[in-house]
């Protein structure tokens, strides 16, 4: 079975920065870096594009009003999902972001469904 992920962060306004470290796929900076090249995305496309697990369907997509940022992801097992999900590169930041985006009234959401093969 495969999976894909839509995940996005909703701030209240432009002047709150998302966090940017290892565990989402935007770039460490803005703008957002348009080439996938932050840590995380090198990180997905060495462990998992390049050896089959899974793809990133759309890179990071900043909305026309600046407070959403979205992108997807695909896994192309429930193995290669779970084995993301117990990633530490991506996990052992987890909660350092809850806690910025709780602080910061950034709401995070992770969309997962089932593709039937």
């Amino acid at each position: 079975m495969k999976y894909k992920e839509i995940y996005t962060l909703t701030r209240p306004s432009t002047d709150v920065p998302f966090h940017a470290p290892n565990s989402i796929l935007k770039c460490d900076t803005s703008p957002l870096d348009p080439t996938g090249a932050s840590p995380a995305a090198q990180r997905f496309t060495e462990y998992y594009t390049n050896t089959g697990k899974g793809e990133i369907l759309s890179p990071p997509s900043l909305s026309d009003d600046g407070l959403t940022l979205t992108y997807q992801t695909q896994f192309n097992s429930t193995e290669f999902f779970s084995e993301i999900c117990a990633d530490s590169f991506f996990t052992d930041d987890i909660p350092v972001r809850q806690n910025w985006n709780t602080e910061n009234n950034i709401i995070e959401s992770s969309d997962v469904t089932e593709i039937p093969e």
